[in-house]
């Protein structure tokens, strides 16, 4: 199991999604983080880290839908073919 695993990490398809998260959190802690004067500075900044982790999330799912989509046209068109 551990090297069906290892496998599955180096897959392009979970680099791609760290990207995508990496990316939104960054965005999202750039926003929050930085635009944001109200507050104690512990409080905006764990604010912050809540958001960027929603948004990597948030991000994560959509890319994940796109992908099983994508997967579902394919096979329609495979099984009709």
């Amino acid at each position: 199991m551990g090297e069906a695993f290892i496998k599955l990490l180096q897959s392009p398809l979970v680099a791609e999604l760290v990207a995508v998260a990496a990316t939104a959190a960054l965005a999202s802690l750039a926003e929050h983080g930085f635009a944001s004067g109200e507050g104690a500075r512990g409080k905006r900044a764990g604010k912050a880290v809540k958001e960027a982790g929603k948004a990597a999330a948030a991000a994560v799912g959509r890319r994940l839908g796109t992908e099983i989509e994508e997967i579902r046209k394919a096979a329609k068109s495979g099984a009709k073919a």
